[in-house]
């Protein structure tokens, strides 16, 4: 009798070894999870033979009412491969799904899975292959508070709100090109009392020449660009009435001048501004990552020094491909670590050197040609 009872015993911790029941709500999770992490629309038997891998064995049926269910709160829909096949397949496509998989399945953490910030970036008209869509990635993978943020609005909204963050960061330059722009309308408007232009047409006059200041080459060619302008958004032929007083035109290039100066800063930082938003977000939250924290100073480190070189007015061609190669070496470090974003051979994570040597190799006529535009 001791010996059966002892063997029954041994019997039943082995089962206990082998099998695990699932807790409430975990095969649904561990399903999107299988689903998320594979770059392909899954097949029901793939399910079942991920989900008895590890925990007890599940009915083909159980799956198909967990799979129904998940299809009912429109977190995955069934989708139909090219080739003929007797399965079913399922995915998480879109965007609205995403959003009900973080409302209906708190512990899947949807930033983990490169399939859910493809589809973040798609619908924001990213593409990964480009400098822009790649990093972009980047951020989304390792802030959590950024993916939220851009699962709950596009990033076009979160573009325009920026603005107001870059104004309180940079108060002192905004109010030093407001006094200026204003002033230089003061100045115009009691030179040509007749010529009635608001304080609103002339800003959009100035700012529609910041964009091709570069070409403008000299304050002759300043006055006649001023004229054309002005003379369009009044639609009165006022340039005979407008004087040819260089001195006067300088001023307002001047204003102009300052005007491109905050553009160019504008344009350049504002992208970096908007991560550094969520970033500091994820720090007050305890949730930033070592991977965010060190991706968030290093990625400072570089654009400050290139910020400081071009007021310096050093060579910033050479200086911006120096920070984006910086960038792309805390890009690797984050990619040997994360295995993604798959834009190369999956091979090529197992060596970081080798992931930097493919980024920079991929995105070098890229930096080429930013470089160019910004020099």
């Amino acid at each position: 009798m001791r010996t059966f009872k002892y063997s029954v015993v041994i019997l039943k911790d082995m089962t206990e070894k082998r099998k695990r029941h699932f807790n409430v709500g975990e095969t649904k999770s561990k399903i999107l999870e299988f689903i998320l992490d594979t770059n392909k629309p899954v097949a029901e038997p793939e399910v079942r033979a991920y989900l008895s891998e590890n925990f007890e064995e599940i009915s083909q049926s159980t799956i198909n009412k967990h799979l129904n269910y998940l299809k009912g709160c429109n977190c995955i829909e069934k989708v139909y491969p090219i080739e003929k096949s007797r399965f079913s397949y399922w995915d998480v496509e879109n965007f609205e799904q995403l959003k009900s998989i973080r409302s209906e399945f708190k512990t899947v953490k949807l930033n983990d899975y490169e399939k859910a910030i493809r589809i973040i970036l798609n619908q924001n008209s990213y593409d990964i292959t480009n400098l822009d869509g790649f990093f972009t990635h980047l951020k989304l993978l390792l802030s959590d508070s950024f993916f939220n943020a851009c699962l709950d609005t596009s990033m076009k909204t979160l573009f325009t709100r920026i603005g107001h963050v870059y104004n309180y960061k940079n108060a002192y330059l905004i109010r030093a090109v407001t006094t200026r722009v204003n002033e230089s309308h003061i100045a115009f408007i009691t030179r040509y009392p007749n010529i009635e232009i608001s304080i609103h047409d002339f800003w959009d006059i100035l700012n529609s020449i910041v964009n091709k200041y570069k070409e403008i080459s000299s304050n002759e060619v300043f006055m006649e660009v001023l004229k054309e302008k002005i003379h369009y958004t009044v639609k009165e032929t006022y340039s005979e009435a407008m004087d040819d007083d260089l001195e006067f035109y300088e001023k307002i290039r001047l204003s102009v001048e300052l005007l491109w100066v905050f553009t160019k800063d504008y344009n350049e930082t504002f992208f970096s501004l908007l991560f550094e938003s969520y970033y500091f977000q994820d720090v007050l939250l305890g949730i930033a990552s070592k991977e965010e924290i060190d991706f968030a100073l290093e990625t400072k480190a570089n654009h400050d020094e290139y910020r400081n070189a071009r007021d310096l007015k050093k060579d910033t061609k050479d200086i911006f491909r120096k920070c984006v190669l910086s960038d792309l070496k805390q890009a690797s470090m984050v990619m040997h670590a994360k295995r993604q974003p798959l834009i190369f051979d999956e091979n090529i994570f197992e060596n970081q050197d080798d992931v930097y040597t493919a980024l920079k190799k991929h995105f070098n006529t890229q930096i080429l040609k930013l470089s160019e535009e910004i020099s």
